[in-house]
């Protein structure tokens, strides 16, 4: 029988067939398929409700060895573990991480695993074991890559699905091909797209070359179309260079904070250290880090910690802008000499409003060179992507996909100045957006737009922390003929808080602007396909003869989703300063039981009339909305799930006066309303991971607060509970409630009322 054995192998290969180990025809060789199984991991995730421990999901996914002393990398998808409900991401604490080696075989070894550090962007996270001589993997080119190179895919599709007896599954690996290179206009490769077999639970494993060095790592798939994207080793590579691969990592870390001002409070994961500059020990890992000082934002930062780990922190001034009212202050003495006054129509108000002569020209942008865009800075829906290219003498941003795409013209800041340029936006049956940006800073930037369905021109403040828009004046498209797909030529001048915006020369709108206009210049394009043409900036001469008076900006809307840090949240108990809540990558947290109630303020805004909203997440106790903050005195609307209790209250100095109460069977109708769908909801299987169970008592609840005026309306779950009419206050912060629970917020917005 043996004989025969041989004798049909000798024939296969005769005939051409593939032998074991032979690189001639494609097989790699057994060395290196050995090292590939030694260094590939299979990845165990459980998460727990950061409100719940009874709550868990489970999950996998793939990952390798990259030093011999136990680091691994993988994607941050596979180690951030959450629960998508309808269109809101509860994010779930990685209670346990573990790395199998070996997985499947007598031989595996399960490892607890320790987050080190992550890179949400890039979608990579470097993971520690603690073992020692490691078989590890080396990173490769990707930048060698081409077309149809032959490529190993490493991993553990579908997970446990395909596990052996009590272990893990056995490895797999699949081969292919590069189908194509995906660069960004700079010819950096942004993704390594392939038709090797990708599946659940291959993300975060080693895309190899025969010789078995890492080109990529796997991170997406396309259904079963064998479209298959990796990220690229250099895209890797580059971030583990700010992750030193060698410094300690254990349960006491050394870490150094400093900068100013000195004396500020440091906290690390919502505890506090001391003030800076210090010294302290804390475990390795990914900590929430925040510093914080009165009258400035809490710096706040989710970074990786190793032993020896300085950090310097210097939290800004805080600035608080009101939202739906201006303040008069810095349009104070008009009556400035100026040419000739243009009457200019802006909503109910008419004001007699010069244009300036511009000086000569201190920048000019034509277009003609297609390197110019080279040295412009590109973002799309916060963030870096590029959308725009320079064709035919002049810049194209080629994206319809409702995002906001931006182009700033370098660091530069401008004040005092005229800016202009040619804007086209296409005609494409959307509300198709385009203009000039201008005052960008890094909270955000001024912008003056076009909008083509409605007709019409708008004055804008963006704001990127929380992220959302202060529309500041609207006025009517000047006509003309030709209509839409037309060249327009727009300008701003912008001096101190003051800004007249005009069309073909003609102007249009003025306003005061609640930041000074200082700042980076840039353009802008949403559902538009816009191009741009004849840039220019130049100093203005003169000032301004006259000056509209202050009114209501018409509109506002921001969201906050704890993507950021959240620098302009603070924390308080009994109008007293508490720990800062702290914050993972989507979700602010209070894990604190003790009964005293705190809430988070939000200093950055103040709002006279406002429908605000937020997701919440609770185990027990109260959660609510606080608004109108200010003085001592803030209305507060709570809600205990557990209790089936809804209260609206007026509170001043921590004493609550009672204004409204909501039936309580009413009350348990709408908490079970979105229980119900909560827990009988298609649910999506994480990396190879089971179908969730029930949210248990950690119930997601829609909190949502009407304020207009004296009227007050307030529900949960898109159910109105309970109405008041109430004149002590009438303008202040908003903020987040907790009381006598842990309880965990992941989305808040905010918007004016629809008149």
């Amino acid at each position: 029988m043996r004989w025969m054995a041989i004798c049909v192998l000798a024939a296969a290969f005769a005939a051409g067939a593939e032998m074991p180990g032979d690189s001639s025809h494609g097989a790699l060789e057994l060395g290196t398929l050995s090292r590939l199984r030694e260094a590939t991991v299979f990845v165990q995730i459980k998460g727990v409700s950061y409100v719940d421990d009874g709550d868990a999901i489970e999950s996998s996914g793939s990952g390798f060895l990259v030093t011999s002393d136990g680091r691994i990398l993988t994607n941050w998808h596979v180690v951030s573990p959450g629960r998508q409900m309808g269109e809101i991401r509860l994010p779930y604490r990685p209670a346990r991480i573990e790395a199998v080696l070996r997985s499947g075989t007598p031989r595996q070894k399960a490892y607890q695993a320790r987050l080190l550090a992550s890179n949400p962007d890039a979608d990579l996270a470097l993971l520690k074991i603690e073992a020692g001589d490691c078989p590890c993997l080396e990173i490769g080119d990707s930048d060698a890559l081409v077309e149809t190179t032959p490529v190993w895919v490493v991993g553990f599709p579908l997970g446990r699905i395909f596990s052996v007896l009590h272990r893990g599954p056995e490895i797999s690996i699949s081969h292919g091909c590069v189908t194509s290179l995906r660069h960004d206009d700079r010819g950096k490769l942004e993704r390594i797209q392939l038709d090797a077999a990708v599946t659940p639970g291959n993300s975060g494993g080693p895309i190899v070359l025969r010789s078995g060095k890492v080109v990529g790592i796997v991170n997406m798939a396309m259904g079963a179309s064998r479209i298959n994207f990796a990220v690229p080793a250099a895209t890797a590579r580059e971030w583990m260079a700010g992750c030193p691969l060698k410094e300690g990592v254990g349960e006491s870390c050394a870490l150094e904070i400093t900068g100013e001002p000195a004396g500020a409070e440091a906290f690390v994961d919502g505890r506090p250290v001391g003030r800076i500059p210090l010294r302290c020990l804390v475990p390795a890992g990914e900590r929430c880090v925040q510093v914080r000082a009165p009258g400035r934002r809490t710096w706040t930062r989710i970074i990786p910690i190793w032993d020896g780990r300085r950090i310097e922190a210097r939290p800004a001034l805080m600035e608080t802008i009101a939202l739906d009212r201006c303040d008069s202050k810095d349009i104070s003495k008009p009556g400035f000499p100026g040419g000739g006054a243009t009457d200019i129509v802006v909503g109910k108000e008419t004001a007699s409003v010069a244009a300036l002569e511009r000086g000569p020209a201190i920048f000019r942008e034509d277009f003609e060179k297609p390197s110019a865009i080279e040295e412009w800075r590109q973002e799309t829906g916060g963030e870096e992507a590029r959308t725009w290219y320079i064709e035919d003498g002049m810049l194209h941003q080629y994206s319809e996909d409702g995002l906001l795409h931006a182009i700033m013209a370098g660091d530069r800041e401008w004040s005092d100045f005229a800016f202009s340029a040619r804007v086209r936006i296409h005609s494409n049956g959307k509300d198709g957006r385009a203009g000039l940006i201008f005052a960008a800073g890094e909270d955000g930037f001024l912008l003056f737009r076009l909008h083509s369905a409605p007709t019409q021109v708008q004055l804008a403040w963006h704001m990127k922390d929380p992220f959302g828009w202060q529309i500041i004046k609207v006025s009517p498209l000047p006509r003309r003929a030709g209509g839409a797909g037309e060249w327009r030529e727009l300008q701003v001048q912008a001096a101190g808080r003051r800004v007249v915006c005009m069309v073909d020369g003609a102007v249009c709108l003025a306003s005061a602007i609640p930041v000074p206009a200082r700042g980076r210049i840039g353009l802008y394009s949403v559902d538009s396909r816009a191009s741009f043409d004849d840039i220019l900036i130049a100093p203005l001469k003169g000032n301004w003869d006259a000056f509209p008076p202050t009114s209501p900006p018409p509109a506002f809307w921001f969201t906050e989703n704890f993507n950021r840090g959240g620098e302009f949240w603070r924390s308080y108990e009994e109008e007293k300063s508490a720990p800062p809540w702290p914050v993972v990558r989507g979700a602010c947290l209070r894990l604190d039981e003790t009964g005293a109630g705190r809430i988070n303020l939000l200093e950055r805004f103040e709002i006279r009339n406002g429908l605000l909203r937020a997701a919440a997440a609770c185990g027990s106790g109260e959660v609510g909305l606080v608004f109108r903050h200010g003085g001592g005195k803030y209305y507060l609307f709570a809600v205990a799930p557990g209790e089936k209790r809804a209260e609206l209250f007026l509170v001043e100095s921590g004493s609550r006066k009672r204004l409204a109460s909501a039936d309580p069977a009413r009350v348990g109708a709408a908490l079970n309303a979105l229980a119900a769908l909560q827990d009988n909801e298609p649910l999506e299987v994480e990396e190879g991971g089971e179908r969730p169970g029930a949210l248990r008592s950690s119930r997601l609840l829609i909190l949502q607060v009407l304020a207009t005026g004296e009227r007050i309306s307030a529900g949960a779950n898109n159910v109105v509970l309970l109405e008041a009419s109430d004149a002590t206050l009438n303008t202040g912060k908003i903020g987040l409630y907790s009381k006598g629970g842990k309880a965990m917020f992941v989305h808040v917005h905010a918007n004016s009322p629809q008149p």
